[in-house]
């Protein structure tokens, strides 16, 4: 089955969403839908957008740093937020999803800015980068709607560092040092 999911977003974050949709692009059962992509030139736009917030099966609400005029929300991703919550609750048999995912440079405090109804949603939070693994695998969860489970196994505990000084390395360190394998062969 493939979940198609609703990118809404502000226009000034689009070169993040639209990095975490090529990444999502590469999940065999993900299907992002981001206006850059399908938006057909020539045609009306509002049209297309409300088309495909019908036909998704999910939406992520990205929340960024925004600009000074519109905050972190813009004009049309606040109209498009508020349709999708209102789908979520006469929908609520069907399990529609709307996901809040604060991207790196947001500030949690902005939350206070937002609809309550936005806010009560479980969030996904890109603190520092998008490259994070494990948040990204949070957002896959929730746009499949399932649990995200513990961490993988054979990544570094949360807090380990793993650089050991002039500490030697042993095979407890494995999962630290690797990718060497064809030079020390």
């Amino acid at each position: 089955m493939r979940h198609k999911v609703f990118l809404s977003h502000h226009s000034a974050d689009k070169p993040a969403v639209e990095e975490l949709a090529l990444r999502m692009r590469r999940e065999l059962d993900i299907e992002p839908w981001l206006d850059k992509w399908h938006l057909t030139p020539g045609q009306p736009w509002q049209e297309e957008i409300e088309d495909a917030m019908r036909e998704c099966d999910c939406c992520a609400v990205f929340i960024g740093k925004g600009d000074p005029e519109h905050g972190v929300l813009g004009p049309w991703q606040n109209a498009e937020m508020r349709a999708l919550i209102s789908r979520q609750v006469t929908e609520r048999g069907a399990r529609f999803a709307v996901i809040p995912v604060l991207l790196p440079g947001a500030e949690r405090g902005q939350r206070s800015t937002l609809p309550a109804f936005l806010v009560a949603n479980t969030w996904v939070e890109f603190r520092h980068t998008l490259d994070d693994f494990e948040t990204f695998k949070r957002l896959l969860a929730g746009i499949r709607q399932e649990r995200p489970g513990a961490p993988e196994d054979g990544l570094p505990a949360l807090g380990e560092c793993p650089y050991r000084g002039l500490e030697f390395f042993d095979v407890e360190h494995a999962s630290s040092f690797f990718g060497r394998e064809a030079v020390t062969q």
